[in-house]
């Protein structure tokens, strides 16, 4: 597996400097420091240790959303983000005496379902329960989110396999978040996806740098074999007032209803290379 996914960040570096070769001096910087670190031949082998000191050392993903400002206008109302639990957590500085910690992801999700079950709504205004911004900037080392205008409900495992996710990247408990297209734009939020962004992912195609883009695109995993996707954006930290969320149940009857389960393994893999050697 581990060359497989040396291929496939060889791939990346060769296709993402034809698409997007302003960014080929930042790419060599991050390479440098990459090779420092002993055993290391990609990025996706870093552990969470090595990664932690890798994004301290570089401090280029602290500076979030290197690319062209985004309109995604054209699509709407909202945009659309998907995490894990235990991530989103991390991602909110919580009030005091809203009953959420990140050590007690039991707990949180217990309060947030009541509080679905209680209200009617599926989407629960965040500022209920956080302050400041999401995400916050304690401790952070990296600086955007990943949103996309693809509904992510229903059909979440389906759609998740639209915007680039494998299967077994979903979990069980999920949380899904949208934010208005209206106050993103008007805010000047929203910025294409770059090979800097993207320089931790396996699942990344970069959009060309000329014509400037107005937005950047997933891979489909959704299919036999991977294809271009659908819009998908880099957004910078947002007053948590603006999001709304909604705590999402991924279990095996939801899974077992939509469709082929299509995880990361060497069969997926191989067929993201070929797609890879396409571009």
């Amino acid at each position: 597996m581990n060359d497989l996914l040396f291929e496939i960040f060889r791939l990346r570096k060769s296709f993402g400097s034809r698409r997007q070769s302003c960014f080929d001096s930042q790419i060599d910087g991050l390479a440098s420091v990459l090779a420092t670190i002993s055993g290391v031949k990609h990025p996706y082998a870093l552990s969470v240790s090595e990664l932690e000191t890798f994004c301290n050392t570089t401090n280029i993903f602290s500076n979030g959303c290197s690319g062209w400002t985004a309109q995604p206008s054209s699509h709407g109302p909202y945009l659309y983000r998907l995490q894990s639990l235990s991530t989103f957590l991390r991602s909110i500085r919580w009030q005091a005496g809203s009953g959420i910690a990140k050590e007690d992801p039991d707990g949180a999700w217990i309060i947030f379902k009541n509080n679905v079950r209680s209200s009617g709504n599926d989407w629960l205004q965040l500022d209920s329960y956080g302050e400041d911004e999401y995400p916050v900037r304690t401790d952070r080392w990296w600086n955007c989110t990943w949103w996309t205008s693809l509904e992510l409900k229903p059909d979440t495992i389906l759609k998740a396999r639209k915007i680039g996710m494998f299967s077994n990247w979903v979990l069980p408990r999920t949380v899904l978040l949208r934010c208005s297209l209206e106050f993103i734009e008007s805010a000047e939020l929203a910025h294409v996806p770059t090979v800097i962004d993207a320089y931790l992912q396996k699942i990344f195609e970069p959009v060309p740098e000329s014509p400037v883009p107005l937005a950047g695109e997933t891979i489909d995993l959704s299919g036999d074999d991977p294809c271009k996707g659908v819009d998908e954006y880099v957004i910078k930290p947002m007053p948590i007032g603006k999001i709304e969320f909604c705590p999402h149940n991924i279990d095996s009857v939801m899974r077992a209803s939509e469709g082929r389960d299509y995880q990361e393994n060497e069969a997926s893999l191989e067929k993201l290379i070929s797609y890879y050697k396409t571009l």
